[in-house]
């Protein structure tokens, strides 16, 4: 398990997520954090991640303790500068060390923070650090699940306040429930912009007409047939008479008119969405000129 470049792959690992992590927590913040919080967020990370680097590397145990103290006290700088985001972020409203309950961006910082304290403890008990664990493959794998479980936190906690609070002006109250379609059409603007949701529903319409205007043709050109159908109270619904009726129909002009509603039905959603779509564009274009 292993062999002579981990030392040097890991560390690598770190340096290219870790950093772009902090980048992202800060922006989450919004624009209540300063800018400035950004490169010294990644600046401190950067320099956590190098002294445990060199404390790994070298043999010594005097410089392994003081690249290992150098650490933690940029590790702690780290902390103070996120406390400061939570503080910021909410109006002074909100400390990081203060409870366990508030914001969804504050559990998202301490969450973070937990999963990031896990590494020196470990460090300080593996064969990196003072030893106590010689076993070549279990360091690997405690460090590599230890690895997995921060990383793993972050990406499905940064999906869930996506998903949540998508459209939404602040993470400091929990949003308001809102209807599928409007949650859709957040989707849809949040992936391609105003007018690239605009044009794909568009095009989405054309391609459901298209097929009610195949179905119609199949309808009138389909012969007799026999196939098995569902409830008859149910396709009489659906073709507009009664159960007694539907006897007289024949076989494809229930099952082309039970296609043909369906289509109709989705046509109808995917017109509401893009209404949805248009509304949250005039209220985002209302927006940027009150601004």
């Amino acid at each position: 398990v292993g062999g002579p470049n981990t030392l040097i792959i890991k560390p690598v690992e770190y340096m290219l997520t870790c950093p772009v992590m902090m980048l992202s927590l800060v922006v989450l913040g919004g624009e209540a954090v300063p800018a400035r919080r950004q490169v010294e967020a990644m600046g401190l990370t950067c320099c956590v991640l190098l002294c445990g680097t060199f404390a790994s590397s070298v043999q010594n145990t005097m410089l392994k303790v003081m690249f290992f103290s150098a650490g933690c006290a940029f590790f702690a700088g780290l902390l103070q500068r996120i406390a400061v985001s939570v503080w910021e972020h909410s109006g002074g409203t909100e400390r990081l060390f203060k409870g366990f309950h508030g914001s969804v961006y504050k559990n998202f910082c301490i969450k973070i923070v937990l999963t990031w304290i896990l590494f020196p403890s470990w460090w300080i008990v593996s064969d990196e650090g003072l030893g106590v664990v010689q076993d070549k493959s279990a360091n690997l794998l405690v460090t590599a699940a230890l690895n997995i479980t921060a990383k793993g936190v972050y990406i499905l906690y940064m999906q869930v306040i996506h998903d949540r609070y998508i459209g939404s002006e602040s993470l400091m109250e929990q949003p308001a429930p809102g209807d599928a379609a409007e949650r859709d059409a957040q989707f849809q603007v949040g992936r391609l912009g105003a007018a690239g949701a605009i044009q794909a529903l568009e095009k989405s319409i054309a391609n459901e007409k298209q097929s009610i205007r195949y179905i119609k043709t199949m309808r009138n050109v389909a012969g007799a047939g026999s196939s098995e159908f569902g409830d008859e109270e149910y396709e009489a619904s659906e073709l507009g008479m009664s159960s007694s009726n539907l006897g007289g129909v024949s076989p494809a002009s229930r099952k082309s008119g039970r296609a043909r509603a369906s289509l109709s039905m989705a046509s109808d959603q995917w017109r509401d969405l893009a209404l949805v779509v248009r509304q949250v564009c005039s209220q985002q274009g209302a927006d940027e000129q009150a601004s």
